[in-house]
């Protein structure tokens, strides 16, 4: 059994060497000549170079801490609303969402992210909080804030 389940699978492999071997004998014309010996294919060139990806999201990831901090600040002095987007202070782990000011420059430079294919990262598996209501919290009792989180 185990004898014919080998022929079985062996004779294909055989067949095909034998059939490649054949067509590229010289057959002789009908004058006697043989034909032309072939020639071989032409040379190919090298890929485009290429930018790295771990260096792009490297930076891109960089460019997203900057870009949060400047999110996040506000003007307590100011009688308007601030403060009331969410956003993830992570950009390959966009685990739980704080309150930012603006997030005009995170989600560009979260699209520039996405467009990239940046391989993922180990991400904490956490549980998040109900981030509340954000508000605009002083830091040196002048015109300087940050996002914070309520209840207020």
């Amino acid at each position: 059994m185990a004898h014919s389940l080998a022929a079985s699978l062996l004779a294909p492999a055989l067949m095909l060497w034998l059939a490649a071997g054949c067509s590229s004998t010289a057959m002789p014309m009908a004058d006697g000549a043989a034909g032309a010996p072939g020639r071989g294919g032409a040379t190919g060139s090298g890929g485009a170079s290429g930018q790295d990806a771990g260096n792009t999201c490297e930076s891109l990831m960089a460019t997203y801490s900057d870009a949060y901090q400047r999110a996040v600040a506000c003007n307590p002095a100011l009688n308007s609303p601030q403060c009331t987007p969410l956003a993830s202070p992570s950009l390959p782990c966009q685990g739980c969402l704080l309150h930012v000011h603006d997030t005009t420059e995170l989600d560009q430079i979260r699209a520039q992210y996405n467009a990239a294919q940046c391989p993922p990262v180990p991400c904490p598996a956490i549980a998040c909080i109900n981030p509340g209501a954000g508000a605009c919290i002083p830091v040196d009792g002048g015109t300087t804030g940050r996002c914070g989180e309520g209840p207020f």
